[in-house]
């Protein structure tokens, strides 16, 4: 019985594994596309949306996308801003991945939302010390 515990075990670790190596490289394969100035693969963008566990890898590639120069891409990094702060609504990270990928209303809705939730990066510097 301690036996296959431990080779359930092992197996579970070996995918959890495998899925953060493979998400890891989609994350990475987006960003290299954006900054290289190319399309994102959208086998790398499904593998966010499919291996990727919580929402920080949906944040992170609508973030990236957001500053793709092709609208398409841009649309689908709206899409994934809103899956992520669907998922999670409480998570300013991803309500800052919409806030950047939306426009007009959306987005200043999203920046409110992101201020309420994490209200310190937004304080304006009034450039004096504080101490």
């Amino acid at each position: 019985v301690l036996a296959a515990a431990a080779l359930v075990a092992a197996l579970a670790f070996a995918v959890t594994g495998r899925d953060h190596r493979t998400c890891q490289d989609a994350r990475e394969g987006i960003l290299s596309a954006v900054v290289g100035g190319r399309a994102a693969d959208r086998s790398d963008v499904e593998d966010v949306r499919d291996v990727c566990r919580g929402t920080d890898g949906l944040a992170a590639a609508a973030s990236a996308l957001s500053r793709s120069a092709d609208r398409d891409q841009r649309a689908q990094a709206l899409e994934l801003a809103r899956e992520a702060a669907a998922a999670e609504p409480d998570n300013s990270v991803a309500w800052r991945a919409v806030a950047a990928a939306a426009s007009g209303a959306e987005a200043t809705s999203a920046r409110r939302r992101v201020e309420a939730l994490d209200p310190l990066p937004f304080r304006r510097s009034s450039g004096r010390s504080t101490r």
